[in-house]
């Protein structure tokens, strides 16, 4: 992805969003992580309390497409992380997604056991029709 994009929604259901380009193409969730929370310090930390934030890449390109090397970049450390994030995914795949975390997650046991695959629910029940 080229671009990300960060939403969300107060407790009184306003809404709002912003992007960035970002200068090189990235699948490396630690740069989107990076670059949402600056993002999100930069326009919504005056709007907490929050009841939804959402991120969003855009601008996706193949990942076999040719990357211009920038002269000043540290590309071999890119291409290290990427090759680490690939073998994590291969791993995750093969023996579940609870197999590698990151040794922050193990400060909160709850967050710990979240499983993004099995637990992926956004709205349970319908926020416009309720559950009458």
């Amino acid at each position: 992805s080229r671009c990300i994009s960060v939403s969300v929604r107060d407790t009184k259901l306003s809404w709002a969003s912003c992007q960035r380009t970002i200068g090189h193409a990235t699948a490396l969730a630690g740069e989107i992580a990076e670059t949402a929370i600056a993002l999100f310090k930069q326009r919504y930390i005056g709007m907490l309390p929050l009841r939804s934030m959402g991120v969003h890449c855009s601008s996706l390109v193949p990942e076999d497409a040719p990357m211009q090397i920038d002269m000043f970049g540290d590309v071999i450390r890119r291409e290290k992380e990427h090759n680490l994030a690939k073998a994590i995914d291969h791993i995750r795949s093969r023996w579940g997604n609870h197999i590698i975390q990151r040794g922050i997650v193990l400060t909160d046991r709850q967050f710990a056991a979240i499983d993004p695959e099995a637990d992926h629910v956004i709205h349970p029940v319908s926020y416009f029709n309720g559950p009458n």
